[in-house]
């Protein structure tokens, strides 16, 4: 009997890789029934045969998850077929081809997700029904694209429950899967998936799992049959290991046609399998059993499962395989979760009583692995000794390293147990774990599961352990050389680096919760200032240490904040031969962050200390810095004070003498104060201000934040400083060059725009219209887009010649790619008219020696113009794709097809009738334009 049904099936399978006669023949015999006698009908048959043969050879070579891609293939391949027609004026003299066309781009346009990325799968089928039950009577089964959805909607049945009547009507929807694939298809290789062994079995699976997806999951007979036949395998004792393999690999692959009541029975035979079979069975199984619980839980196998996995593992513990024994375990944790709270207490207590045991450190290590996915607690009766060998295996000896193999599980597990120490073991624990975080700081397998679990090793501390580990990160912080290890201290400070980085991060994360808070932080800044200090301290260190002297929030007392600005201002005033190396940038920055909150007097006496470096002389660098703390204490002096600071940096402004770098940084100040809490002193710099941007200098920068400065009197009410500014930015700008700064200048002017009249504006765009002719091709582009953007200055019925011709103008100049790229930039800000003088210049004149970026321009925005325009453009195209056989032609017919079908069903048959008369167009290239629009 299993050699006849193997004789049975080969025949089938091997045809259905290919069009069969029969296939064909059911196909025809329906289409009988659709009263389709007439030639052209017998010829539009074909496209449900082609649509049934190519959905049928696409699961043969490939396993489709998305449907809707294999119904955008048939339609593409419908209009790329017609498209090859094209330039045939009778391909449309059949009726309803147009309309079929239509159809089919249409639905091609509601399926592709490259028009909408989140329309994919099942919501673009969904999405394309929803259309065609809105719309049924577009559809004519006599036609290609309706035949093509009847073919796929009666393959892919599960889809039928988005169909209405009327549209399951118009679609001649039926069972063509039962009819053709079923019987001649599937039910054969569910013959061979029983019978057969070997290659032959593994085939049958492959095939199957390609049509997986096709259908609704679990409803048809043949899928309640392929459970029935997968079980009667499964409790096959006859069968052999490798066909008992493919078997459960092929269950892996057809989950989805298992129904959930067949599961749970499925999962139950695989851990009896597994119970009662080979070890090399073991990993398919669990992966088997791991796809069918996807979304569900079974206990009673899970828990039989972990029951066969334990005896497996006792079995090779005999057998002394340390590897099958590691390996058992780890298929134990993948289901140690999903089984029942007494499946998981049992193993529990089983695994600890091994983890006391055992002394291999990897083996331990796994078994805490097991602990953490488990969601009950130790044994109570072995708690205390289970916590007790975490505390050995993570405790910080001098003597020897931690294990570094599965440190991360112990970590997790003391974490996750940790409750259930005494206090004082507890915090002993994570103030090792702090130490091992400092000594062994190379060691990533050590520093990183401590370093995620940071903050609730600290909590877990009390304060007087907090304090102690304070004290012993500071006792590696400020280590003495060791010269008996090392040959120079240099060389010592850079092996040490990252450890006294690690101290500091932990002094750093405890500062804010140690009691006796100044005393502590008073000692860790001087602490963090001797390694700033420190010539010989590695790079790393001294970066640490200066941002956390930055960025802590200080408890000091003001007495020795004020103590330590001085030192700082010593430190600044002494000689240094490159400022930038020094540690002048740094106390400056510090200065200004520890004058926070200390009293007005000291705030003045800070700000004094600061003035005098700026006037002082010395290096650039460290007055602009300077500058920059003053901005920060700004906010803490009285307004007389405060006017006091501008009225002394305006002074150093003024000064010819004194370098441009410090003055850009007291523009900047006086952009900031401005812009924050604006003085009238500030007022009487913005002659100085207006002079910067009329210098002819090299330093750009200086005239662009001067520009910067200047936006900030936007508020101003006094009409002469309005006056002054606006002509200043205006005057400037006709004459600079320099990119830059007339990017600087024309940002002003335009946040400036309240201050200027309409005559102004209108002016100020007419002088930026004549600069355009003498400015450098590459800075034509900037101004040209400032032009087109300056539009809004202009009322709605304000009539502009000017910048229609300056468009026309660029028109005409068309005559490189760099231009074509200015055109593309402007065109979004262009409005609606003069893009489609845009499109009306590129289409007239439009040849074979056009750049490429204008067929990209046409192309780009081919859709958006009128239906007059879209005729002229095909009307161009289709002349140029006349002249001879040669590259160019066929290029510009490629373009018309292109572009024909981004928007075909808009044009109408009579307007473009009118449109070709219009056009003088000659008889033979109306009479092709006519025939495409019949499309």
């Amino acid at each position: 009997m299993h050699e006849e049904g193997e004789n049975d099936i080969q025949e089938p399978v091997k045809k259905f890789f290919r069009t069969s006669e029969k296939l064909l023949a059911k196909l025809s015999k329906y289409f009988d029934d659709l009263d389709s006698d007439s030639e052209e009908g017998h010829e539009l048959q074909k496209e449900y045969e082609i649509a049934a043969e190519t959905i049928l050879a696409i699961h043969c070579e490939q396993i489709v998850t998305d449907a809707s891609q294999v119904l955008i293939r048939l339609l593409e391949d419908y209009i790329n077929k017609i498209n090859t027609h094209l330039l045939s004026s009778s391909f449309f003299d059949l009726p309803g081809r147009k309309t079929d066309l239509i159809l089919a781009k249409h639905c091609l346009k509601l399926l592709n997700p490259e028009l909408a990325s989140d329309r994919t799968g099942d919501t673009a089928i969904y999405y394309l029904l929803k259309y065609l039950n809105l719309h049924p009577e577009k559809l004519d089964i006599k036609q290609g694209a309706t035949q093509i959805l009847c073919a796929f909607f009666s393959l892919y049945r599960h889809y039928t429950d988005g169909l209405s009547e009327e549209l399951a009507k118009q679609l001649q929807v039926h069972n063509l899967w039962d009819v053709i694939t079923y019987g001649d298809w599937v039910a054969p290789l569910l013959v061979e998936m029983s019978y057969s062994t070997g290659d032959a079995r593994k085939r049958s699976f492959e095939k199957l799992s390609a049509v997986q997806s096709w259908m609704p999951e679990n409803t048809s007979s043949f899928q309640q049959l392929f459970t029935l036949n997968a079980l009667a395998g499964l409790k096959r004792k006859w069968m052999n290991s490798e066909d008992r393999r493919s078997l459960i690999s092929g269950l892996e692959q057809l989950t989805a046609w298992i129904s959930p009541a067949s599961k749970e029975e499925i999962v139950e035979n695989l851990a009896f399998l597994l119970a009662h079979d080979n070890y090399e069975l073991a990993y398919p199984i669990s992966q088997t059993i791991n796809k069918l619980m996807e979304g569900r839980i079974f206990y009673k196998p899970i828990d039989f499962c972990i029951s066969a996995l334990l005896n497996h593992r006792d079995f090779l513990q005999k057998l002394g395989s340390r590897t099958g024994t590691f390996n058992m375990l780890n298929d134990i944790n993948k289901y140690s979760e999903l089984a029942s709270p007494d499946c998981q207490s049992m193993l529990m207590a089983s695994l600890s009583q091994e983890f006391l045991q055992v002394s291999d450190v990897a083996l331990s290590g796994l078994l805490c692995k097991s602990f953490n996915q488990l969601h009950v607690p130790l044994p109570p009766d072995i708690q205390d000794d289970v916590l007790a060998k975490i505390v050995r295996l993570l405790r910080y000896n001098k003597d020897s390293s931690p294990p570094r193999s599965h440190f991360n599980d112990f970590c997790d597990t003391f974490i996750k147990f940790g409750d259930n120490m005494t206090r004082t073991s507890r915090e002993n624990l994570c103030y090792d774990l702090f130490k091992s975080f400092i000594r062994y700081h190379g060691w990533e397998t050590i520093s990183k599961p401590i370093n995620e679990h940071f903050s609730k090793l600290i909590e877990m501390m009390s304060p007087e352990k907090q304090k102690q580990l304070i004290e012993h990160a500071r006792s590696q912080m400020i280590m003495e050389f060791m010269p008996e290890l090392f040959d120079t201290r240099k060389t010592f400070l850079q092996w040490k680096s990252q450890a006294i980085i690690n101290s500091i991060t932990i002094i750093a994360a405890l500062m804010g919760t140690v009691t006796e808070k100044m005393e502590m932080q008073t000692r860790f800044f001087d602490d963090l200032m001797v390694l700033v200090m420190d010539k010989e301290q590695y790079y790393e260190t001294i970066s640490t240490a200066t941002k956390t002297l930055n960025h802590l929030h200080w408890h000091l007392s003001d007495e020795y904040k004020i103590k330590a600005i001085q030192d700082l201002f010593d430190l600044i005033n002494q000689k240094a031969k490159y400022y930038h190396r020094s540690k002048k940038p740094f106390a400056l920055k510090l200065i200004a962050h520890l004058s926070a909150g200390l009293d007005e007097a000291t705030c003045e006496a800070v700000n004094d200390g600061l003035l005098a470096l700026i006037h002082k002389k010395g290096a650039p660098g460290l007055k602009c810095d300077a500058i920059a703390a003053l901005i920060k204490l700004q906010a803490m002096l009285n307004p007389q004070k405060r006017t006091a600071v501008a009225e002394s940096l305006i002074t150093y402004l003024k000064n010819p003498q004194k370098k441009k770098i410090v003055k850009v940084s007291i523009i900047n100040f006086i952009k900031e104060e401005q812009k924050r809490n604006p003085l009238p002193v500030y007022e009487t710099v913005v002659p100085i201000l207006i002079d910067v941007i009329k210098l002819k200098t090299k330093h750009r920068n200086f005239q662009i934040a001067a520009c910067g400065a200047l936006c900030q009197f936007s508020t101003t009410q006094k009409s002469e400083l309005k006056r002054s500014i606006s002509s200043a930015l205006i005057d400037t700008i006709k004459n600079t060059t320099d990119t830059d700064l007339w990017q600087a200048l024309y940002q002003s002017i335009a946040a400036l725009q309240h201050w200027l009249t309409p005559e102004q504006k209108t002016k100020f765009m007419l002088d930026l219209i004549g600069t355009i002719p003498n400015t450098k091709k590459n800075e034509q582009a900037q101004r040209l887009k400032a032009l087109f953007t300056l539009r809004d200055w202009l009322s709605a019925e304000q009539h502009f010649p000017a910048l229609e011709e300056t468009l026309n103008n660029l028109l005409i100049h068309l005559d490189c790619v760099k231009n074509y790229r200015l055109l593309e930039e402007l065109m979004p800000i262009l409005n609606e008219s003069e893009r489609i003088n845009v499109i009306h210049h590129l289409i007239a004149h439009l040849d074979h020696d056009s750049p490429y970026m204008a067929r990209y321009l046409i192309m780009k925005y081919a859709a958006n113009i009128n239906d007059n325009d879209k005729i002229s453009l095909l009307a161009r195209l289709r002349k140029l794709g006349l002249q001879g056989e040669n590259w160019e032609t066929n290029r510009a017919k490629s373009l018309f097809v292109m572009i024909y079908n981004i928007y075909h069903q808009s044009i109408k048959e009579k307007l473009l009738e009118n449109v070709a008369q219009q056009h003088n167009l000659p008889v033979e290239i109306t009479q092709h334009i006519l025939g495409y629009a019949r499309a």
